[in-house]
């Protein structure tokens, strides 16, 4: 039995938050750390594509791509008024959503989404340094926490090229549901906007029949989110 288009579109709109609220991200240098902030700008709006693979009991599925826009209502105070809209195979958000997000990312969508999109670290990180947050969620299958490690990699390239680079470890642990993922991150250095994220999440979910049995299935999922 494959879990449903929505049960797992919870997630992917969960996972596939971590860049787009970062797309205003400002990096700047301090001394030999660099600063991560949120730099929101009233009327600015973003456009990313996100294209999604998933494996149900071996057998491959045919990706499913999703557009996703943010467009930026206001700014004040290093706080962001944003809209959220979805278009595509994949129903993220069944209709726009609007958040408010400060210069760490702390915010979010509420509900049954997350409590926070991102949350960027306090301090300038130095290459090699790291930091963590935690999110929850509510799906078909219960309740979700996801517990993600970024790893602030460095600045690479020059001038028009030069990137900021953040590898992505996450956890997920629920009753009914688990996994683990790795992924890429990469920031434009200047104006802070994402051009490309890539992530691997091999996940398993539990079902339990009338009869008590319970099956587990693994889910291997791809993401890939790109700038328009």
């Amino acid at each position: 039995m494959k879990p449903s288009t929505a049960f797992l579109s919870s997630f992917v709109l969960l996972l596939a938050t971590v860049p787009t609220t970062v797309a205003s991200a400002q990096v700047t240098p301090k001394g030999s750390k660099s600063l991560l902030r949120l730099k929101w700008v009233k009327g600015r709006t973003y456009n990313y594509s996100l294209a999604m693979q998933a494996s149900f009991q071996g057998q491959e599925q045919a990706a499913q791509t999703a557009g996703i826009t943010m467009d930026v209502l206001d700014a004040k105070n290093g706080k962001g008024t944003v809209k959220l809209r979805s278009s595509g195979e994949i129903p993220l958000l069944q209709k726009p959503m609007t958040t408010v997000i400060d210069s760490r990312g702390r915010g979010g969508l509420g509900g049954s989404m997350t409590e926070e999109l991102i949350q960027l670290p306090e301090k300038p990180m130095a290459v090699g340094q790291s930091w963590t947050y935690s999110q929850s969620t509510t799906t078909q299958m219960g309740k979700a926490n996801i517990t993600y490690k970024c790893t602030f990699r460095g600045i690479q390239g020059s001038g028009a090229q030069k990137v900021a680079n953040i590898g992505v470890a996450l956890v997920i642990k629920g009753s009914n549901l688990s996994g683990s993922g790795t992924g890429d991150l990469t920031i434009d250095a200047e104006d802070g906007m994402i051009r490309r994220m890539t992530q691997e999440i091999n996940m398993q979910s539990k079902t339990t029949s009338s009869k008590g049995k319970t099956t587990t299935m693994n889910i291997p999922i791809k993401l890939v989110l790109q700038r328009q």
